[in-house]
């Protein structure tokens, strides 16, 4: 009795080709989100959470992609990727407030510090693969940096280039 709606950009790109713009890619999947959650919720009345999948692989070097994703009532699935896709375009055409990337990104600083801490599973995880890729320790050297150094500017320009409506990718499903 339920559809889905997903909307996904590629991005052509890996975790390791550039750091800090997978970092902002992340940022922008989370902003999409938040930003859908609030207009579904607040103007349309609906209960439904959007879900957001940010992949930039860290083992093929020309993949990856930004995918938003919602349950919804058959009927509303064109118009809800109609939503996310406006909602894509609004980061692209308008420079977002810092208060709303800090808002996405202080928890991230947060939570990172309290796995470094305290996680030793944080750190086997984090370290695989460092023995024969210098990017691995490189990640975990500029996370904290390269999230503390995203700007407005940054944010825009990743969405101008990443979210283009003519590459975004739609799935529709719905009950026969």
């Amino acid at each position: 009795d339920q559809g889905y709606a997903l909307v996904a950009w590629p991005t052509g790109q890996g975790a390791y080709a550039d750091l800090k713009a997978s970092r902002i890619g992340g940022i922008l999947g989370q902003m999409i989100r938040d930003n859908a959650t609030r207009k579904f919720r607040s103007e349309g009345g609906a209960t439904y959470s959007p879900d957001t999948t940010v992949d930039f692989s860290p083992f093929l070097p020309n993949y990856g992609y930004i995918g938003v994703a919602v349950e919804v009532p058959p009927e509303q699935v064109a118009d809800v990727q109609a939503s996310i896709v406006d909602i894509a375009n609004g980061l692209a055409q308008y420079v977002q407030p810092k208060s709303e990337i800090d808002r996405v990104v202080q928890p991230l600083i947060e939570l990172n510090r309290r796995q470094r801490a305290s996680n030793p599973g944080y750190w086997l995880g984090s370290l695989a693969g460092a023995q024969t890729n210098p990017k691995v320790l490189e990640d975990l050297r500029t996370e904290e940096s390269d999230y503390q150094s995203i700007t407005p500017a940054d944010v825009q320009a990743a969405a101008k280039r990443r979210l283009k409506p003519e590459a975004a990718w739609k799935l529709k499903v719905q009950p026969e």
